[in-house]
């Protein structure tokens, strides 16, 4: 009998879109794997982007649309957690523009992008987005947090999240061209990297860990205020919900429609995967607010 390599992730399932994305990614995974981690690697990482594609996707949303976004998390955790010579290579290739042929990093990439193309979708943003997205990976931790900016921090940061790829992904599936709005967009990529850096927190501040400081809002914060890791912890979730506050203010409309499914939906995994990717996480992501309700909603906070 052969094991179900999804077993430890079905009682995470809320729906049956949700397991048939799973198991989608999961056929796609493996069809371009040229590595040696194994189906439970696959396994977990095709969870992981199904489980944030099926959330952060609007109400209205095709299986197409959901399929593509999940594919594109795929490539981002296949980067996130792949070999980092073969990501040096990737990027250099990407940055120069050369073919992308680093092993299965290269493939993925191509296979995402000759997805999208199948689409009719415009895939110049995406493109871009995995380049920053890339380029970001390739170089963290390799700065202390006293020598980068929060301004810097702040480009970086939303880039290696992926946050500035998925929603260019969106809107490049919805054809939301909309030039005036990305102050918008640039809030709720922080807000996207504030939910991470706090649901990582507990992980990144166990004995022994490798992350860097400047990994993560909440550590770079403190590394240069000298605020002690619960202030600054503090200081990020204030600017969450003032960001979350001002989104909801924002003027309804397709992009804002999109933009509120991605952060709530962001935050909505990460509590879902407290008990797996992000254990320690529920108690300070429980603290932010859902940008999709309006201010006074007495549920809100």
């Amino acid at each position: 009998m052969n094991e179900d390599p999804l077993a430890a992730f079905r009682r995470f399932f809320t729906d049956d879109r949700h397991v048939a994305l799973t198991d989608a990614l999961l056929t796609w995974s493996l069809r371009h794997c040229a590595c040696d981690r194994g189906t439970p690697w696959h396994a977990r990482s095709s969870f992981y982007s199904a489980t944030f594609a099926h959330h952060c996707a609007p109400p209205d949303a095709t299986w197409q649309e959901v399929s593509s976004s999940g594919k594109f998390l795929v490539v981002c955790f296949s980067i996130d957690d792949g070999p980092r010579d073969e990501l040096q290579l990737l990027t250099r290739q990407l940055t120069s523009g050369q073919p992308p042929r680093a092993g299965e990093l290269g493939q993925l990439h191509q296979a995402l992008l000759a997805d999208l193309r199948a689409s009719t979708a415009d895939t110049a943003h995406v493109e871009r987005g995995l380049i920053a997205y890339c380029s970001a990976a390739a170089v963290e931790g390799t700065r202390g947090a006293r020598r980068i900016t929060p301004e810097q921090f702040h480009d970086t940061r939303r880039s290696l999240i992926a946050a500035d790829g998925f929603i260019a992904l969106w809107r490049s599936l919805r054809d939301l061209s909309v030039p005036h709005d990305e102050h918008v967009v640039d809030r709720v990529a922080e807000m996207a990297y504030l939910a991470n850096d706090l649901a990582s927190l507990e992980k990144e501040t166990r004995p022994g860990s490798q992350d860097a400081p400047e990994s993560n809002y909440i550590l770079f914060t403190a590394a240069r205020s000298g605020l002690t890791v619960q202030e600054a912890t503090t200081r990020a979730v204030d600017r969450y919900n003032a960001l979350a506050d001002t989104l909801a203010r924002a003027e309804v409309g397709p992009l804002t429609t999109l933009l509120h499914a991605f952060v709530d939906g962001y935050l909505h995994t990460h509590l879902v995967l407290s008990g797996t990717r992000y254990p320690g996480a529920e108690q300070n992501l429980r603290r932010l607010r859902a940008a999709s309700r309006p201010v006074d909603d007495p549920q809100a906070g």
